[in-house]
Parts: structure tokens; C-alpha cells; sequence
């Protein structure tokens, strides 16, 4: 019947006007508040939404900037994606804390899919990743983090960062890789059980790549990548995140492939050497369906690794460029320290008694904000907030802005 239809000029006419009325009034629907009121915001454009609005490449700030006129709770539309904005202590602090069941999921963005397959502890949900967060925290502890033993490892690669920058002789030089390498090697002692050299060329791959890939990942065609999905193929960018992770998996694989070699149950060296432990207790018992698997392995150590390297060797660069511009809290931080530590090795413990460096290193993360974006969140489940109706599997990317107010998007 339809074939017939369309065998008229007229009848063809008149159903390309019906399929534009309707794709018009799909729009229309898309962009139009619901019967349940909805935030406000600014108006989008079809396709592109709110993106000739935003700065993408501060999209934080632009996101508070937006707040000023629409307040603490509204919506735009990154291309086709819309997103509730949470302007303000309170209003995150009612989300993510008061309402935490609702808002605390986590949303894997394309590119953390491609990166990580829903694998891993950073960008996955349900029971595979409370399972492994899980374990990796409980694992971590047990290997001193944040105890005597993981101030031991601190304090010995400490000793080889300075034996390191000694070699520049006052000199000026790029303190970044040593930096990175000093960060990962701590890393790298909790998850495999050694450090690395600095001149180790596969080690200088491994930290180069995972430093590449955290600046990709925050490009503008990565982000409209996100928003976009199907102009993957087309992001250079996109390509080379993909190629770095495949390398690194590589490189972190034969890791494991030697941990594995060595291993003794009775001899637990490392993290992997745990999970690998914990692993064959569960096959011994004949549990196979569980989440203790090569693939969640390899992603964890890739997740801390990268993450965990970047973080710290960031902040630490911006306390060494914070204390060469203000020689004055240089000065006080090096007076309380030589009155308090002396010439030994400061300590976690000395931390009570250093009222004045503790505030300078709170000061150099709050104003340096190394993480403008935070790990994106969902919603569990349908919600109203302020008034304002949010649906299920709406999800959350954290801008944070240098002033008091923080800010937390959530795609809707």
C-alpha cells in the first residue's frame, strides 16, 4: 500500500511535508519543558544546543559564568546532550551528599568506554565496580597506604627525586618528568612491588603516554566526541588515546606476565600479586562467574597508575611553581619546618605540629584546581531537585571553579 502511495508526485509531496512537520515537532518536544517543570537555561540551538555559548576549553568556568543569570540549578545543551547544571556549595552539597542514592552513580562518557571497556575502578558501575573499588581500597591499606609502610616508600624514591635533581646543579630545567617518575615509581612499588629506573625507556613510554592521554582526553574534540558519539572515526585525538591505552595495556600486561611467573601464594608481594591470590582461591572453589578477571586486573593497575600519577605530580608541580613566586611563604614553610623536623626525614606524624605548611599545601590544591572536571555521575533513578523533575540515567560531570562556589553538571 505504501508503495502505491508513493507512486503519486502529489501523494511523495505531501508525505516529505508530514515527515518534516514531524521531525519538527520531535524537535520541538526535545527542547520544549515538559509537563513536570523542568530547570531553566538558555535556549538551544537544534543539534549544537548551547556549544556557541561555551568555552569548551574552560567549560567550568563557562558553566559558572551561566549560573550567575540562571542560578544554582539549570540546564544546557552540550549538542544534543542536555545537562542540569548545580551551581553552588549548597545546592552540590544537596545532590551529591543529602541525595547521594540518587545522584551517585557514575556516567562512562565515550571516551572512558573506549579506554576502558567497563572495566576497572574509574569509569564503570554496578557490582563489577563496587567490587573491585572494593578490594583495591581494602588491598591499598593493607599495603600501608596512608600507614608507616607507604611513608617508607615515599621517603625512599623522596631520596631518589633529590639525587635526581641534584644533577642540574642549580641549574634551570623541566621538572616534570622527574617529577612523574618519582609519582609513579610509589605507584608502582604498591602495585608490583618495585620501582623503576628513571632511564628505563619502557618506564619514560609508559608515564609519557599516560601524560598524553590525560591532556587528550580534555581537548575540544574529545569533549564533542562525547557529546557526539558518531564523529568518533573522524577525532584524531580520539585515535591516539585509543592507541596510547593499547600500548600501556601492552607494556602493563608483561607486568603482570612476570608477576605471574614469581608467584607464590604463601608470599603476597604487591597488589596484583593479591588479586591474583584471591583469584585462584575463588577457582579452587570452583567460583568461576565472578569479577576477579584478567581484563578487571589490567584495567585497575592502567586506572591507578595514570590517575593516581597525574594528580599527585601535578600538584606537586604547582607547590614548587607557588613557592618560587612567593619566596615570602617559601621562607616561612622552610622556617617551620627547620624548627619543627630538623635535619631528619619529615614524617605523616610531624603533620599536627606544621600548622603553617599544612595550609600552604590545602592552599596550593584549592587554588591551583588541577581538576577543573571531575569523574562524571548518574542518577539511580528518577528525581525532583528544588522543584525541578530530573530523569533516571541522567548523568554528572563535576567543573569545579577556583572561587568558594563549586559546580556539578549532570546531562539529563
Amino acid at each position: 500500500m505504501l508503495e502505491d502511495i508513493l507512486q503519486s508526485p502529489t501523494s511523495v509531496s505531501l508525505f516529505g511535508v508530514f515527515v518534516a512537520l514531524l521531525l519538527l515537532h520531535i524537535l520541538h518536544s526535545s527542547f520544549s519543558s515538559q509537563k513536570r517543570p523542568e530547570p531553566p537555561g538558555p535556549r538551544p540551538l537544534p543539534l549544537f544546543g548551547n556549544l556557541f555559548q561555551l568555552d569548551l576549553k574552560r567549560l567550568d568556568q563557562s558553566l559558572y559564568d551561566l549560573s550567575k543569570t540562571c542560578g544554582s540549578v539549570f540546564q544546557v545543551y552540550f549538542g544534543p546532550k542536555k545537562v542540569l547544571v548545580l551551581a553552588g556549595y549548597r545546592t552540590v552539597k544537596e545532590a551529591l551528599i543529602n541525595q547521594a542514592d540518587e545522584f551517585g552513580n557514575r556516567e562512562v562518557t565515550p571516551i572512558f568506554y573506549d579506554m576502558n571497556q567497563g572495566h576497572g575502578i574509574l569509569f564503570t558501575n554496578g557490582d563489577s565496580w563496587k567490587e573491585m573499588r572494593r578490594f583495591t581500597l581494602t588491598t591499598l591499606k593493607d599495603f600501608g597506604m596512608g600507614r608507616k609502610m607507604s611513608e617508607q616508600i615515599i621517603t625512599e624514591e623522596c631520596g631518589y627525586l633529590i639525587n635526581e635533581l641534584k644533577q642540574y646543579e642549580g641549574k634551570p630545567f623541566n621538572n616534570t618528568q622527574a617529577i612523574s617518575y618519582a609519582v609513579s615509581n610509589v605507584i608502582s612499588a604498591l602495585m608490583f612491588g618495585k620501582r623503576f629506573e628513571y632511564k628505563d625507556p619502557a618506564f619514560q613510554m609508559m608515564v609519557a603516554r599516560d601524560n598524553e592521554t590525560i591532556h587528550l582526553t580534555g581537548s575540544v574534540s574529545v569533549q564533542i566526541y562525547n557529546f557526539m558519539p558518531w564523529l568518533g572515526p573522524f577525532i584524531k585525538n580520539r585515535r591516539d588515546i585509543i592507541k596510547n591505552m593499547e600500548d600501556t595495556k601492552a607494556d602493563v600486561g608483561k607486568v603482570i606476565e612476570e608477576l605471574k611467573e614469581t608467584l607464590d601464594p604463601e608470599v603476597c608481594r604487591c597488589l596484583v600479586d593479591a588479586f591474583l591470590i584471591h583469584k585462584k582461591h575463588l577457582e579452587d572453589s570452583e567460583i568461576r562467574n565472578s569479577y576477579y578477571h584478567d581484563d578487571n586486573l589490567l584495567y585497575i593497575v592502567t586506572n591507578l597508575f595514570g590517575a593516581g600519577t597525574d594528580t599527585t605530580a601535578t600538584t606537586l608541580k604547582w607547590s614548587l611553581l607557588y613557592m618560587a613566586k612567593f619566596p615570602h611563604i617559601q621562607a616561612r614553610v622552610q622556617e617551620e619546618l627547620s624548627r619543627v623536623v630538623g635535619s631528619r626525614q619529615v614524617q605523616a606524624e610531624d603533620r599536627k605540629n606544621l600548622p603553617y605548611t599544612d595550609a600552604v599545601i590545602h592552599e596550593t590544591q584549592r587554588h591551583a584546581n588541577i581538576a577543573p572536571l571531575a569523574i562524571p555521575h548518574t542518577t539511580s533513578s528518577d528525581v525532583t531537585f528544588q522543584g525541578y523533575f530530573i530523569k533516571e540515567v541522567s548523568s554528572s560531570h563535576c567543573p569545579r571553579n577556583n572561587s568558594v562556589s563549586s559546580l556539578h553538571v549532570c546531562p539529563v
